[in-house]
């Protein structure tokens, strides 16, 4: 039986029914690649791998631009390499090799997942609800260009906003799983998918959006681990924004094993009662719904009885 991973250790809760789906090509080579480049075990053998196309580019100076367009584009097939050569694989942990490995054909969808105090459900799964539980929100240390004249890497941390489309388990031979939001993401990289107004509000635009997926180099997977819960109200002015609103983890209660559902316990909201007696001159003392005959038997019922507790 093999030992649990100290890599990804189990995070979250499925609250849903599962099912197993084979993983397109693409939708593997994208899910992989983004545990790869989240993964702190790995970062050193990313650092590596830049070394090594500095010292291929054979005395050429390569841009960071280059380096990075390489490493997105070549590391998910080196690293591999890296660690199952002869001369240092008995050095590297099993849990580096099942990783290198890549994750098994095969993984398990489900449509709704506890994780950081949130209940998330994919957008199906929500439809016709009255409650909106699909908003993600993260942050993310992200690579970006200064600008055109400058094309050094900086690295800046951006907002992402998106909405929870599936919920996919990656299986790396049994030695460990890792849970994946796949998300359509705004494009919160320009003024057209964000922005914000002069009270602070920040509004999202979901026609214009990145990473969707239909490319190798689109980036639409994040792990559940990172997720944050927004949710969008529709602005009644510019029909093509969303309002986001952030929310508060609220506190789950695991009710023991079998229960596919976590009680979720949420503060009541606090009641002004005065705005029911603001108007009590007004208010009627008597009932107008009541059936005058019901009355009027309880009044005689009630005088029956004492009746016959006086004549005893």
């Amino acid at each position: 039986m093999p030992q649990l991973s100290t890599i990804f250790p189990p995070i979250g809760r499925v609250v849903s029914a599962s099912s197993t789906f084979e993983l397109s090509t693409m939708q593997r080579t994208q899910a992989h690649q983004y545990v790869l480049f989240n993964c702190p075990e790995v970062t050193p053998f990313i650092e590596e791998f830049k070394g090594h196309l500095r010292r291929r580019s054979r005395g050429r100076r390569i841009s960071n631009t280059e380096i990075e367009m390489s490493v997105n584009k070549d590391f998910i097939n080196w690293f591999p390499q890296r660690i199952n050569n002869p001369d240092i694989s008995s050095t590297m942990s099993d849990d580096l090799k099942y990783l290198s490995q890549g994750p098994t054909p095969h993984a398990r969808r489900f449509s709704a997942f506890n994780v950081n105090g949130f209940k998330f459900r994919t957008e199906s799964r929500e439809h016709g609800l009255k409650t909106q539980n699909s908003g993600v929100y993260l942050t993310s240390s992200t690579s970006c260009v200064a600008s055109r004249a400058d094309q050094n890497i900086r690295e800046a941390d951006l907002a992402y906003y998106g909405k929870l489309e599936d919920i996919i388990e990656l299986n790396y031979y049994g030695r460990f799983k890792v849970t994946l939001f796949k998300c359509k993401w705004v494009d919160t990289t320009r003024d057209r998918g964000l922005r914000k107004d002069p009270w602070g509000f920040t509004s999202v635009n979901f026609s214009r959006l990145i990473h969707m997926g239909d490319r190798e180099e689109h980036d639409p997977y994040i792990e559940a681990s990172q997720a944050e819960m927004v949710y969008y109200v529709n602005d009644e002015v510019n029909k093509d924004w969303k309002i986001v609103i952030h929310l508060k983890p609220r506190d789950l209660y695991d009710m023991g094993e079998g229960h596919n559902e976590v009680c979720e316990m949420e503060p009541c909201p606090q009641q002004d009662l005065n705005q029911f007696f603001s108007e009590s001159e007004h208010l009627p003392l008597f009932r107008d719904d009541e059936d005058d005959e019901l009355l009027n038997e309880d009044t005689n019922d009630h005088e029956l009885h004492e009746n016959e507790s006086m004549s005893e």
